[in-house]
């Protein structure tokens, strides 16, 4: 896990420049259709799955010798899944009322989706074989396929929407290949079988964790098919390419979180020995957040610097998006914690009704406010709905659970933020070097955290 852990974050920079690359090439209008066919079908990626993925990886770490018995009886069920959904998810565009050739588009952007879904499946079956380096392999490649395919597009000047999302499917299909090739050396070839009763008892499981993936999806991506739909495709472009840096700096988020979820069940009867970890990951989350949050907000031009070939009022929305939706990030550095712990002790009901709450508030306000209020308002939508979640589940997590709220680290860390924002209003304010900046606010940081005793709090934890 360290390994694949280690891969992403070296690939995920790379990436983003190449995204925004791309972005500048084709134009935000373009870029903003692409947007929100790749979030309408990522919506309905459950389709793909039905939770399968969840308890196959579960099963397999539980148990690494149902491995083989989950395999035969699973396979065949993922690939129908793998062929329809693509199908599936184009007839539901066609109802939203997407045309020809943008249903054209997205049934390839779906097929790319479902074809990563069962990448995943794949390396759910090499982990429970302990193949670490053949999943670390296989969960890397696709990424790296699809750099180095959209790289040699932009330097030979052969970049378009078409060829781009040709890039991601070709990815997807030789990772899907090579995935095949690591299972055969695996465990060989096996006879695959069908067997409803295992795959209908497999979906009944996994139901409470499945519904939550597809209210997650909806909540995260439901915000630019809404807004291509009510300000058409630039504004979209536009949202896109602020929300490209909020969703890569909430990977951060992604990584270290399901270490905490999985810890927290094993610690369920020692009430102390939670709360230490809780503390811990509280400042884990919260004190990279605060960093990237307080520097965005007074040099968010250093992540625009790629899109050159947007005018000085584009770059003006995007800066001001950027502003505004790393207030997300910020909510979620210092609240998502709590939604873990919820999620790892078992209330996803209640996780769910957050959810739930928190996309019909996303999908009315957007309707009743973006159309007079424009892409900005977007934004602050998305801001609304983190907060909605990241209140529910502390209040909860206050009140209901045996977890004390850490009222002091909360204290402090506020403390830290306030005096970030402070050190680059005054940078801001000489004009000084953004790299300059930088390194005063990590040195700020680190001897703030020392003052503080932020170390024996995350030490004290074992």
């Amino acid at each position: 896990m360290g390994l694949s852990v280690f891969l992403n974050i070296m690939i995920k920079p790379i990436w983003i420049i190449l995204e925004n690359l791309v972005q500048n090439k084709i134009g935000h209008e373009e870029y903003g259709l692409y947007s929100a066919l790749f979030s309408f079908g990522f919506i309905f990626l459950i389709l793909t799955d039905f939770g399968i993925n969840y308890y196959v990886t579960k099963s397999i770490a539980r148990n690494s010798s149902e491995t083989m018995s989950l395999f035969s009886q699973v396979t065949l069920f993922k690939i129908i899944l793998t062929m329809l959904f693509p199908i599936a998810c184009t007839f539901l565009g066609y109802l939203w009322g997407y045309k020809s050739e943008q249903l054209i588009f997205l049934f390839f952007l779906s097929l790319t989706n479902s074809l990563l879904q069962l990448i995943l499946y794949g390396k759910a079956i090499l982990q429970g074989k302990q193949e670490f380096y053949l999943d670390s392999y296989l969960g890397i490649l696709d990424k790296l396929l699809l750099a180095l395919f959209t790289f040699l597009l932009i330097i030979f000047s052969k970049i378009s929407l078409e060829s781009f999302i040709a890039a991601r499917l070709l990815s997807a299909v030789l990772t899907v290949g090579m995935g095949y090739y690591f299972l055969k050396k695996v465990i060989g070839l096996m006879h695959l079988t069908f067997s409803w009763i295992k795959i209908k008892d497999i979906i009944v499981s996994s139901l409470p964790f499945a519904s939550m993936a597809v209210l997650y999806s909806v909540n995260d991506k439901i915000d630019q098919v809404l807004l291509e739909r009510l300000l058409g495709k630039t504004s979209t472009g536009l949202y896109a390419a602020a929300y490209r840096w909020l969703d890569a700096t909430m990977m951060y988020i992604w990584i270290i979180m399901p270490i905490f979820f999985a810890r927290f069940p094993f610690y369920k009867e020692d009430n102390q020995q939670v709360q230490k970890l809780f503390n811990a990951a509280q400042l884990i989350a919260a004190i990279p957040v605060i960093l990237a949050a307080s520097f965005v907000f007074f040099y968010p031009e250093v992540l625009v610097y790629f899109l050159n070939n947007s005018s000085e009022s584009e770059l003006k929305v995007i800066k001001e998006l950027l502003r505004i939706l790393f207030l997300s990030l910020l909510l979620n550095g210092f609240f998502n914690i709590y939604s873990t712990y919820l999620n790892a002790m078992g209330y996803v009901k209640i996780v769910n009704i957050s959810i739930i709450t928190s996309v019909v508030l996303n999908i009315l306000l957007n309707f009743m406010i973006v159309p007079t209020y424009g892409v900005i308002a977007s934004a602050w939508i998305t801001v609304i709905s983190t907060f909605i979640l990241c209140v529910f589940a502390f209040i909860f997590t206050g009140t209901n659970t045996a977890i004390s709220v850490p009222w002091k680290l909360l204290f402090k860390l506020s403390i830290l933020l306030i005096l970030l924002m402070v050190l680059f209003a005054v940078c801001r304010y000489y004009d000084l070097n953004w790299v300059l900046a930088g390194i005063l606010s990590v040195i700020l940081t680190v001897l703030y955290s020392l003052v503080c005793g932020f170390k024996h709090t995350m030490l004290e934890y074992k």
